[in-house]
């Protein structure tokens, strides 16, 4: 079960996420909370008989619930759906929005995991970035969170972000690994256009790109050296094959609970429980506060909600009902294949099996067959073996096992066709000399 808290108290420069700053709290999230009630009314007589593996709070920010809010969420849960000592529970926090009741209580709710996003430990790079976090606090509050006892505590580190230089970005590496956590989540800076970066119309450059390239590869280098194993999102001490695919939708059955949440069924449907935006405000309460803080990004999502709004309109439901659910049958060769991506590092071919009832190693037999020829694979009983000397020649290898539409949608919606003229090799030749000689490597 993923549920979505789609609320922030600040918006970030460089977030990608749909979110919405707060005001108002305590009274626009007990109306949000009232329309994930209702989802959970639907879903419970259907999934009554089911074990629950996992439970992620996600957003947006879920510590910005009050403790009462909380209380009242797990409560509703517990009451719907099959969760008990067997299940994990994850809990994504800012470590501005918690304090030390809400850990307690989150303590209490047997919460088996806190995500911290801290994203950076350079106190001029937050401030730059519009996130009101301060550094002492933050170092405080994760070590109560392990004074407590909460069993695993996990950081989320950003590379690349806006005003932030390769130093910068591994000193807060350095500072994470000093304070051991069980996990270390990389995200890599994407300049999206609906993030403020690229809506106040900044320029995100190649240089910044190779940047960013090169403290991911540093990252790695550090973060194993330092005993975290790569596991299926980032790196952990002691990676469970399983690790975070409940996060993937291509990799497990997923219920999303709340505005914008996807639902996934493996091999079968995946769909998305959402309004268009202005009902949405307006059932929760919070419409003017919304518009009068949104500005440009609030503008840009308005115009990309239009097509849903139109179906909306035209959708016939039930009386009782405020829900909507817009779903797409899914292609078993698509799904096939979006599982191997996500999940090649960590693949199971009798998990691969026991999902598709097909054999991996027969349905990618010709890219197995080049990648292994090339020295760059190996094949063992249940998984494979990878040769790669760095991140980028895992993500080539990767794509050999995406889906041949995707591919060609991707080639076509980039602003730089493929050349046959081109000679490519020399500008990955010519690009790794610049990061020699900027010391970059």
């Amino acid at each position: 079960i993923y549920v979505n808290i789609p609320f922030c108290q600040c918006c970030c420069f460089y977030c990608i996420s749909f979110s919405l700053k707060l005001r108002k709290t305590e009274k626009v999230l007990s109306n949000y909370l009232k329309l994930i009630y209702e989802e959970m009314n639907a879903f419970a007589s259907v999934l009554k008989d089911i074990q629950v593996g996992v439970v992620y709070f996600g957003g947006g920010t879920p510590s910005l619930l009050t403790e009462k809010t909380i209380e009242d969420l797990f409560g509703n849960l517990r009451k719907k759906f099959r969760i008990n000592e067997h299940t994990k529970i994850i809990f994504e926090a800012s470590p501005f929005t918690l304090n030390h009741k809400k850990l307690d209580l989150l303590k209490k709710m047997n919460v088996t995991e806190v995500d911290f996003g801290i994203q950076s430990f350079d106190q001029k790079v937050l401030n730059k970035n519009r996130r009101p976090q301060n550094v002492e606090k933050t170092i405080e509050i994760i070590k109560y969170a392990e004074k407590i006892g909460i069993p695993s505590i996990t950081f989320d580190i950003m590379l690349g972000m806006p005003y932030q230089s390769i130093a910068s970005c591994l000193n807060s590496l350095k500072k994470a690994i000093s304070l051991q956590p069980e996990g270390i989540y990389i995200n890599e800076f994407l300049p999206l256009k609906y993030t403020d970066f690229c809506l106040e119309n900044n320029v995100y450059s190649k240089h910044d790109m190779l940047l960013r390239e090169s403290a991911a590869k540093q990252a790695d280098k550090i973060l194993r050296e330092a005993g975290y194993l790569p596991s299926d999102q980032g790196y952990r001490k002691n990676p469970e094959p399983e690790e975070r695919s409940y996060l993937t939708q291509e990799s497990a059955n997923i219920l999303g609970l709340g505005f914008g949440s996807f639902s996934h069924a493996c091999g079968s449907l995946k769909y998305e429980m959402a309004y268009p935006l202005k009902e949405f405000f307006e059932k929760v309460g919070g419409a003017k506060y919304f518009f009068s803080d949104m500005g440009k990004k609030l503008k840009a999502l308005f115009d990309e909600n239009k097509k849903l709004e139109k179906l909306y309109k035209n959708t016939k439901r039930h009386k009782n009902s405020s829900r909507i659910y817009v779903g797409l049958k899914l292609d078993i060769n698509k799904e096939m294949c979006n599982f191997a991506y996500s999940k090649l590092r960590n693949i199971s071919f009798k998990e691969f099996k026991k999902i598709f009832k097909k054999d991996f190693r027969e349905i990618f037999k010709k890219q197995l067959l080049v990648l292994k020829s090339l020295n760059l694979i190996g094949i063992e009983e249940d998984s494979l073996v990878f040769f790669v000397k760095n991140i980028a020649e895992e993500k080539v290898i990767r794509t050999f096992f995406m889906d041949k539409e995707y591919i060609y949608n991707a080639l076509n919606s980039s602003s730089e066709k493929y050349d046959p003229k081109k000679d490519y090799l020399s500008i990955i030749r010519k690009t790794s000399r610049l990061l020699s000689t900027t010391g970059l490597r």
